[in-house]
């Protein structure tokens, strides 16, 4: 994973991703390519509940088949680029965990989770003190 920021980017195409840069997308006009990771589409599913209507979204991989873990996206098809609230960050990082291990082979599986939670604890120092444990364990 990058180090750097989680953005929520509007598409021309109408299609909302959120992703993980290394740009902090300040000026990304300025650049031909904004180059993410992780891309995930956010999809928006609207239900009745009696007189009212309840509005959820949904996350999916964005392009699924991609061989390479860098996609490059023009900056012309990106009509806006946003941080994301803290608790869309939590789900999407949930997301990721989740996705980075259905699809790793069941003997890379392990390594995968210890790579993914050092990242976690590195970028967001998720115990919430600065002593690192050898062996955190989450809930």
């Amino acid at each position: 994973m990058f180090n750097g920021y989680c953005k929520f980017l509007k598409l021309t195409n109408g299609e909302e991703i959120i992703v993980t840069t290394d740009n902090d997308c300040s000026d990304f006009k300025n650049d031909r390519y904004l180059h993410v990771l992780d891309p995930v589409q956010i999809k928006a599913i609207s239900m009745a509940r009696g007189p009212m209507v309840v509005e959820t979204h949904i996350m999916q991989p964005w392009i699924r088949l991609a061989k390479d873990d860098i996609i490059q996206i023009p900056t012309d098809s990106i009509v806006v680029a946003v941080d994301v609230e803290d608790d869309v960050l939590t789900q999407y990082a949930k997301f990721l965990y989740n996705h980075h291990i259905e699809k790793a082979p069941p003997q890379d599986r392990d390594e995968v989770i210890n790579n993914m939670l050092e990242e976690l604890e590195d970028e967001h120092n998720i115990d919430g003190n600065d002593n690192e444990e050898e062996n955190p364990t989450f809930h």
